[in-house]
């Protein structure tokens, strides 16, 4: 008899109902499974026979998909107040959700988050050895004491999310500052043409092509100044310098960070379509 308590009636009576579902879907009739919320709140699961399977295939996993989806995020947000000191709730969840999209793999760019993401390998191992002998226990305790690995992978990550937000909000504040900037600015051409393809290419109102001297000619030096580390001084810093009234990108890369950049910081003065209709729009203003 494997005995388990919770501080937390509900979370005994969530993985009562997990067990159970797994133990249906596998077709294993071997396994009893209970719960006493009177008696500490405490889950019971008999085995009558083959141990090592039933805790293989069932106990086992379904713990570590119970831990992984229930028990994770409580134990997240407990590193990134304790450990990192962000207390305020709104930033504590900011953080979290991007420390879901580190675990989900939205920055494939970074390799460093292959070996964090099989996390579910180090829960299961620590409860496979931890359950080998222990028949009775407490899984707070388990939680607390047991999974020291995956604790570890779990500070790393939250380490990662807590540098990846603090770039978001410099970024924020960067884009910010600009959006001011040209608010304040007056418009140096009124409508400003761009062609995306593997460069950014300036094109006044009447579809000629301005050279890069002309650009640049633009260029409050200020900016760079500034933002050192942040303005792009063939793109960014002459657009923003310009300040156009409108902009219009042509590109098949709506995605592509340049181009949300300059959404982010002109919002409804542009105007986003594809390459093609570049030359349809150069015809249509020769007419």
């Amino acid at each position: 008899m494997i005995q388990i308590s919770f501080q937390d009636g509900l979370e005994a009576k969530r993985l009562y109902e997990l067990l159970n579902k797994a133990k249906l879907a596998l077709s294993i009739n071997y396994i009893n499974i209970t719960y006493d919320l009177e008696q500490n709140n405490t889950l019971f699961i008999s085995i009558q026979a083959k141990k090592e399977i039933a805790l293989r295939t069932l106990i086992i996993p379904v713990l570590t998909q119970y831990i992984i989806e229930c028990v994770e995020d409580s134990q997240l947000l407990s590193i990134i107040e304790s450990d990192f000191y962000f207390t305020d709730v709104e930033e504590q969840h900011q953080i979290l959700q991007i420390a879901h999209g580190l675990l989900g793999g939205q920055y494939d760019d970074m390799p460093q988050l292959e070996e964090l993401k099989a996390r579910e390998e180090v829960v299961a191992e620590a409860l496979q050895e931890f359950m080998r002998t222990t028949i009775s226990f407490s899984f707070e305790s388990f939680i607390k004491f047991r999974l020291h690995n995956y604790t570890e992978k779990l500070l790393k990550i939250a380490e990662m999310a807590i540098d990846e937000y603090k770039l978001e909000q410099e970024y924020q504040n960067f884009i910010q500052n600009l959006r001011d900037y040209t608010f304040d600015r007056s418009a140096k051409i009124d409508c400003l043409h761009i062609y995306h393809d593997e460069h950014f290419y300036f094109y006044n109102d009447s579809f000629t092509e301005l050279k890069y001297s002309e650009i640049t000619r633009h260029i409050d030096r200020k900016l760079i100044v500034s933002h050192p580390m942040y303005i792009d001084s063939t793109v960014i810093a002459p657009l923003v310098s310009i300040s156009p009234q409108s902009i219009i990108i042509y590109t098949n890369e709506v995605d592509h960070g340049m181009v949300q950049t300059i959404q982010n910081i002109f919002l409804e003065r542009v105007q986003i379509y594809s390459r093609n209709y570049f030359e349809q729009a150069k015809l249509q203003k020769k007419i």
